[in-house]
């Protein structure tokens, strides 16, 4: 936490503000106050009760402005609480990012902290963003680092606490990502089920034109 300083000729119109983790002088209080906020990630891993949250928000608001680490803990923290208040900032915070945020190593952020943090809110308001942001996903992909691969278990485990996801998977007609989805939270039964549905809905039509005289003399038209 940055430590007041005072002394000198222009002790009368300014406080001085120095850092110890950073090392740099800061003349003024908002200057002071966004150093001090880069450097409370301890207390931040503490505020975990429903009277944290509009303090949390009202943090996120200088987004641009905090260090990642500390965004990161702010969003961990509002998804530990659990207060859907926390749901349309955290929605913002995931399509601010870019396209490729779940995609690449290079771009990952707390927009991935953001998702785990929405499916334990558990808000139908972020299952369309969610929902999309998995069928995107490429299982098949592997990472040196097993970044892909946790990427893609944190994206399935959110969707696993929003209500309504296996309606919309449904409603999607999105058979392959849901038989996906089921596999990898061991519900066979309901993936067989999808597979099923993928097959009724890959299968030919047979349509007839004009007239067709059957074996029993019945004409169809």
């Amino acid at each position: 936490m940055p430590t007041l300083k005072k002394g000198g000729f222009w002790s009368s119109y300014l406080d001085y503000y120095y850092c110890d983790d950073c090392g740099k002088w800061y003349y003024s209080d908002s200057e002071a106050e966004l150093c001090e906020i880069n450097h409370m990630t301890d207390k931040l891993a503490k505020m975990t009760d429903e009277r944290d949250v509009e303090p949390l928000l009202k943090l996120l608001e200088q987004l641009e402005k905090l260090d990642n680490t500390v965004v990161m803990e702010i969003v961990k923290s509002l998804g530990i609480i659990g207060d859907n208040r926390a749901t349309v900032p955290l929605i913002q915070i995931i399509e601010d990012a870019p396209s490729d945020t779940f995609d690449s190593l290079w771009t990952i952020s707390y927009s991935v902290t953001a998702v785990e943090a929405l499916g334990k809110i558990g808000d139908s308001r972020a299952l369309g963003l969610i929902m999309n942001i998995f069928i995107k996903l490429d299982k098949g992909k592997s990472s040196i680092l097993g970044w892909r691969e946790n990427i893609y278990k944190i994206v399935a485990n959110a969707l696993k606490g929003i209500p309504g996801v296996e309606a919309e998977f449904e409603r999607l007609k999105a058979y392959d990502k849901a038989e996906e989805w089921y596999i990898f939270h061991n519900r066979h039964e309901e993936a067989a089920n999808m597979r099923e549905k993928k097959g009724e809905l890959a299968a030919p039509k047979t349509e007839i034109h004009g007239d067709y005289v059957d074996d029993r003399d019945t004409i169809v038209k």
